[in-house]
C-alpha cells in the first residue's frame, strides 16, 4: 500500500462521515401537487400527506443501503434506486394509488424516461456493461445491444424480473 494511501474502515461508527452521499444528482424529496410529499431518508421512503408521515419503503438488506429518489414516471408513479456503498442493488417503482411496490434487482438504475419506455443501465461501479429500456405498461424488460466496439469487454444483459420489496 503507497504511504499517501490510508486504509479506512467503514464499519466503524467514527468513519460514518464517508458513507454520506449528500452530492447526488437524485433527489431526496419529490413535492406532488396535491400537496403530499415523498421522501428518501437514509435506507426508507416516507410519504407525507398533511400531517401525517408514513413509510412505504424500506430497503431490508445491508445496513450500508440508501434509497435515492430518481423521479416521477406519472401523477402516481416514482421511480427510486437502492444502492449500497459501490453500486446499485436495483431499482424499484412504486404506485401511489395502489400501493403496488415493484422492485427489480441487479445493477440497473433508470436513465432517462420517454414517454411510457424507461431507460436502464447496466454498471458496476464505473463500469458500464450495457443498456435496457423497461415497457412501463408491463414492466418487462428489454436488452439494447451494443456494438463490440463499445461494450467495455462485458457482453451480457441480466433480465430481472420484479418481486416484491417490503414497505
Amino acid at each position: 500500500q503507497p504511504d499517501n494511501v490510508t486504509e479506512i474502515d467503514l464499519n466503524l461508527p467514527e468513519n460514518s462521515e464517508y458513507l454520506k452521499y449528500a452530492d447526488s444528482e437524485h433527489t431526496k424529496k419529490i413535492e406532488l401537487s396535491d400537496g403530499r410529499t415523498i421522501a428518501a431518508e437514509n435506507d426508507t421512503v416516507i410519504l407525507t400527506d398533511s400531517d401525517k408521515a408514513r413509510e412505504i419503503i424500506s430497503a431490508d438488506g445491508s445496513q450500508l443501503q440508501y434509497i435515492l429518489l430518481w423521479g416521477m414516471i406519472d401523477e402516481n408513479r416514482f421511480c427510486y434506486i437502492v444502492c449500497n456503498e459501490e453500486s446499485a442493488d436495483g431499482f424499484g417503482i412504486y404506485d401511489l394509488s395502489s400501493g403496488d411496490d415493484r422492485f427489480f434487482e441487479g445493477d440497473l438504475t433508470p436513465t432517462s424516461l420517454v414517454g411510457n419506455t424507461l431507460f436502464l443501465e447496466e454498471s458496476f461501479i464505473s463500469s458500464l456493461r450495457g443498456f435496457g429500456k423497461m415497457n412501463l405498461n408491463d414492466y418487462s424488460i428489454e436488452s439494447i445491444s451494443l456494438p463490440d466496439s463499445q461494450r467495455n469487454g462485458v457482453s451480457r444483459f441480466d433480465k430481472n424480473c420484479g418481486k416484491s420489496f417490503s414497505g
